[in-house]
């Protein structure tokens, strides 16, 4: 069950629309020393500063590094180059490259070296190419339109990790000794589990490319391990080095666009970042009407990247392997996700009853998930929650997340729709506490419940609608293909206002369970329906619904191909209007076959 009462703790204020001065008297110190969570002292540096110096070990003073840091804002604040949002009358291209020389014009011929002093020299409106290679940089934009994108045919690479070299071995292990650069860690409670704290370390080691899993302490260290013992300034490998490439993260995050509204991103590769919780993601995007296309965010410590704004897009992209989330969104207005892959995510183990998992959207109005894939997340696949508003979830590819495919929590007017929900730890769809939602056409197999709508005590559900899905083949732990009921054992399934038919139901015999529904009645007990006349009788719904028990599934057309759209011989399912028919393109008011209308696509 959800921690219902834990909010995201990430969602700071003060990244996008402070000055320097407020965003550098921000200020958070290591755990202990009684300040704030969070720290934004790197807001204030200007893009050619260094930022990869080593972290202070121990506390000092509230009073004294709130003065050291507002005295460094009085004295870096003058050297930020701030053209504003207004694009000057002769856009220019600005070329960077590996090869580069920031003394250089930065001409296609003459490219600079660096992405920081091109975004640096650049003013509103103007372009920055980027030649394909390794970039070991982290960026802020601030406070102008920038485009940014690789050279075609070419991919530029961001990287937040360094080769570590000069190994010794002792005791069957290999240290390297000098590492002075560290982290704050983050410690347990909020998102860090407590039997995980290290998901909070935002360290991260690799050798040959192959991600390394860290240890708390030097006995710890076998093969595929590492160690860093902060005292002694030593990294601890237990794989032999000689002949391999040994990385460490060594940057905190690669893009941070502040303000820098209407700019761009387009096929770049951010990866390898050590991500503290005062940063958020490798990549921010706290500015209104950006767009990321083609953009690859990779095994990042936290999260892939995280959006406030409005009018943000992101399409074509892939969010892999990051440690939190791949794509977290705050205080969002019009936010689109399309065609993107957001897979692999809270690789670190991060608390998914709180925050981590595939996609999260918290307090947000208008978004748009649609024709992505979202899968094998260590928690809820796609999630919405604390009054998101005004959702399309739609024709996506939701598997083998470790908790619900997708989880509707405390929001309200959401329409899921033509998804295809596979083998996920929890519900395929569950609806939680949340009012005025439709759930349309998706298909939804192999999870804990097919689809479960709840009620708890933070809010009331109102107004479900259930119709046109193809619900099949639970695995162990369900209660029934269709779970309604209120854990607080106040109100009945009818007094919530959820409504269903037209419903297929698949329960082979290797289902795990051959209800077909589970419905609230409180004060009396939940009633179970195993055959479609039971159903019917104890829900008074379900009209148009169809069962079937054979060990084929007639409901699909080929899982080989992921089509799961109905038979041309499926019986038409109920009518569809307004902005879900208009997703699902059909005309408002037709009646389309039951199930998924649309081929979901593995990215």
């Amino acid at each position: 069950m959800t921690n219902r009462w834990r909010l995201f703790s990430e969602r700071s204020s003060g990244h996008r629309d402070t000055d320097a001065v407020e965003r550098a008297a921000f200020v958070a110190a290591p755990s202990g020393c009684g300040l704030p969570t969070f720290m934004t002292t790197h807001d204030t540096i200007p893009e050619t500063a260094t930022l990869d110096e080593p972290r202070p070990r121990r506390c000092v003073g509230t009073r004294s590094i709130i003065a050291v840091v507002l005295a460094m804002a009085v004295l870096i604040t003058p050297l930020a180059f701030d053209e504003g949002s207004t694009a000057h009358a002769a856009a220019r291209t600005w070329v960077v490259a590996p090869w580069g020389d920031n003394s250089a014009s930065g001409s296609a011929s003459d490219p600079l070296k660096t992405v920081g002093w091109a975004v640096a020299r650049a003013r509103s409106g103007d372009t920055v190419v980027l030649r394909g290679g390794v970039y070991n940089e982290q960026v802020q934009v601030y406070r102008k339109t920038l485009h940014i994108r690789s050279q075609p045919g070419e991919r530029a690479v961001l990287d937040g990790a360094v080769a570590v070299d000069d190994w010794s071995p002792s005791g069957g292990d290999w240290y390297s000794s000098g590492w002075t650069q560290q982290f704050y860690r983050e410690v347990s409670g909020g998102v860090v589990d407590g039997d995980n704290i290290v998901a909070g370390y935002p360290d991260q080691m690799f050798i040959d490319g192959r991600t390394l899993t860290q240890v708390l302490q030097r006995s710890d260290v076998r093969p595929g391990t590492f160690f860093h013992d902060t005292d002694a300034d030593r990294l601890w490998i237990g794989d032999d080095p000689t002949g391999a490439r040994v990385e460490a993260s060594k940057l905190r995050f690669g893009f941070y666009f502040n303000r820098a509204d209407g700019s761009t991103l387009t096929d770049v590769t951010v990866r390898r970042y050590a991500t503290e919780a005062r940063h958020m993601a490798a990549i921010r995007a706290y500015s209104d009407n950006l767009v990321f296309s083609g953009v690859t965010s990779e095994l990042n410590a936290r999260i892939g990247i995280s959006a406030i704004g409005s009018g943000i897009v992101i399409r074509d992209s892939r969010f892999v392997d990051n440690g939190h989330l791949g794509v977290h969104g705050d205080r969002l207005t019009t936010f689109v996700v399309e065609r993107t892959a957001v897979k692999g995510n809270n690789k670190a183990g991060f608390d998914t009853f709180h925050s981590a998992g595939g996609l999260k959207v918290t307090s947000s109005r208008g978004v748009t998930i649609r024709d992505s894939d979202v899968s094998r997340n260590n928690g809820p696949g796609i999630w919405t929650d604390l009054d998101t508003e005004y959702v399309t979830i739609s024709r996506n590819l939701v598997e083998r997340n470790g908790r619900a495919g997708i989880e509707i929590e405390l929001s309200r007017s959401v329409n899921v729709l033509g998804n295809v929900t596979l083998d996920n730890g929890e519900a395929g769809i569950w609806v939680l506490e949340s009012q005025d939602i439709q759930v349309l056409h998706n298909a939804s197999y192999d999870s804990k419940n097919a689809i479960e709508v709840e009620e708890g005590p933070r809010r009331n559900v109102r107004n479900v609608r259930v119709f046109n899905n193809v619900l099949a083949r639970a695995k162990g732990g369900s209660l029934a293909l269709l779970a309604v009921n209120d854990w607080t054992e106040e109100r009945s399934a009818a007094q919530m206002g959820v409504r269903t038919g037209y419903n297929a139901y698949w329960v082979p015999s290797t289902s795990e369970t051959a209800n077909l529904s589970r419905w609230g009645q409180w004060p009396s007990s939940p009633a179970y329906s195993q055959d479609l006349r039971e159903h019917q009788q104890v829900t008074g719904q379900g009209v148009g619904s169809l069962v079937d028990t054979s060990g084929s599934n007639p409901f699909v057309r080929s899982t080989d191909t992921l089509d799961y759209r109905s038979p041309s011989t499926t019986a038409a399912g109920a009518a569809v209007a307004g902005s879900a028919a208009a997703e699902l393109g059909v005309p408002s008011g037709s009646r389309p076959r039951i199930g998924p209308l649309s081929v979901v696509v593995r990215r």
